[in-house]
């Protein structure tokens, strides 16, 4: 089944983490809804059911007030300690305008992730993540990655679960978590077709 067309309205995605994968972590759209409405989100829908969370609000600041309300709400109604990523429309179309730059841009959508981190990671972050076994020896190469501030493109060579890039892996290498949506999703979420 294809995807709605793209929601546009929307000014603000939260982005939670290891939610609604697998049996851990099980959480409704309806609750989502509910959590982002009850921080004071406007106009709430979600994407999928990983936890995009779309919503309008009047500034960054109201918008940053809506993410730690859903953050409480989570934690102690739902028991979730997840990452829970505020990012704006417009940061997800530059994300986007930096991943079709790029040298290794293009094959498949879901072997290419956007991880949005709570924050920009330190400095030296970059050569950490450069230092990293992106999987040199394989047949079929190495995973690629492009950091910029709190952007952070993954291009997995041989696809997700089989890159050596590992969520847990990249958080202790740039000190700081984050939310990962392969290049379909992003480009939804960011109000734009789903490519192909």
């Amino acid at each position: 089944m294809s995807p709605a067309a793209p929601r546009t309205d929307h000014t603000h995605v939260l982005l939670l983490r290891g939610i609604n994968v697998g049996r851990s972590n099980r959480v409704g759209k309806d609750t989502l809804i509910r959590w982002a409405q009850a921080a004071g989100g406007e106009a709430v829908t979600t994407h999928l059911a990983s936890g995009n969370v779309l919503f309008r609000a009047s500034s960054d600041a109201a918008a940053e007030g809506v993410r730690q309300g859903f953050a409480r709400r989570a934690r102690e109604e739902g028991g979730l300690d997840v990452p829970v990523v505020l990012v704006d429309v417009g940061t997800l179309r530059r994300a986007l305008e930096l991943h079709d730059a790029l040298p290794w841009a293009g094959g498949e959508p879901k072997r290419t992730q956007l991880t949005v981190l709570e924050d920009d990671p330190a400095p030296e972050a970059a050569a950490a993540l450069a230092a990293l076994d992106h999987g040199d020896d394989r047949p079929a190469g190495p995973d690629r990655t492009a950091l910029e501030g709190r952007l952070l493109w993954t291009r997995c060579a041989t696809g997700v679960a089989d890159s050596p890039l590992t969520p847990a892996r990249l958080d202790r290498t740039l000190g700081v978590r984050g939310a990962a949506r392969n290049l379909t999703t992003v480009r939804v979420l960011a109000g734009l077709p789903a490519g192909d």
